[in-house]
């Protein structure tokens, strides 16, 4: 019978650096140009002489710059309530194992999703009766409610049980819950500034690692049971055998590209009360 493969796990200590890098790039390089890739190896080749000084940096520390940015966004969709980006962006951040199996997490989401169903009712987003923008904001609540109910029956249902959020199961069938004493905390500028804080208190504690490529992770997972001169052995031995390959690729390449002109370049979240 055949088994499951188990999932690929980063070895402890792991830490993604610029030798790494330069390792996989090379074998990435021979192993294309082993398959008679010459115009992909050539393009490769001239794009990460141009991009070298990248490839000296640190990985763990773009790792990092790139979830700064990702947080950057959840908090801009947050204050605007766009609320697909947002938990688009969310499922990036979160490791898809924390959102299913930490209770923390799962409590902060459905906080999260009880503010953006909320969002077009808050404090300092009313607009005028019967006017165009209060149609269309009655719409997006409607929308933002089935949403929310939707959620409710899916990802949400294993927190019906928690006696600190069963209570909002029953805001989507509310017509007016901004009116009902268990829900009007909801709709207060001092609830949804709260939970801003929260969101960022909590993404400071996300690890920047989810995004490493799997390469790094069967790199490291093979290198982990070599010795180390055999390590380094593969590495030098990968190089030169990179840097034979490539040279009269690289010299085509450069001579077109000399033909063709200069010009060419190409926090344990509370309860929702």
């Amino acid at each position: 019978a055949a088994h499951a493969v188990p999932p690929l796990r980063l070895p402890s200590g792991f830490r993604p650096n610029a030798e790494v890098t330069r390792d996989i790039m090379g074998l990435v390089i021979e192993f294309l140009a082993f398959l008679d890739f010459p115009d992909t190896v050539a393009h490769l080749a001239r794009e990460r002489a141009s991009k070298r000084s990248q490839l000296e940096s640190s990985l763990s520390q773009r790792l990092e710059l790139n979830k700064e940015r990702l947080k950057e966004e959840l908090l801009r969709c947050f204050d605007e309530g766009s609320c697909d980006e947002f938990f688009g962006g969310w499922q990036a951040l979160v490791p898809a194992s924390q959102r299913q199996s930490d209770l923390n997490t799962q409590k902060l989401e459905f906080c999260l999703q009880l503010y953006f169903a909320v969002w077009p009712e808050l404090k300092g987003h009313s607009s005028a009766p019967g006017s165009t923008a209060a149609a269309a904001r009655q719409m997006d609540s409607q929308a933002r409610k089935h949403a929310l109910r939707q959620y409710l029956e899916t990802r949400g249902a294993g927190l019906s049980a928690d006696g600190d959020l069963c209570t909002y199961y029953a805001l989507p069938y509310v017509p007016t819950p901004e009116e009902h004493p268990s829900f009007m905390h909801l709709f207060q500028t001092s609830w949804a500034a709260e939970q801003r804080a929260l969101l960022q208190r909590f993404m400071d504690t996300v690890p920047a690692t989810k995004e490493i490529p799997k390469l790094f992770t069967m790199y490291e997972l093979y290198q982990s049971t070599m010795d180390e001169p055999s390590s380094r052995a593969l590495s030098r031995n990968a190089s030169d055998r990179t840097s034979s390959r490539l040279r009269p690729l690289v010299e085509d390449s450069v001579l077109e590209g000399s033909q063709q002109g200069k010009g060419d370049h190409s926090a344990v979240p509370p309860a929702c009360a």
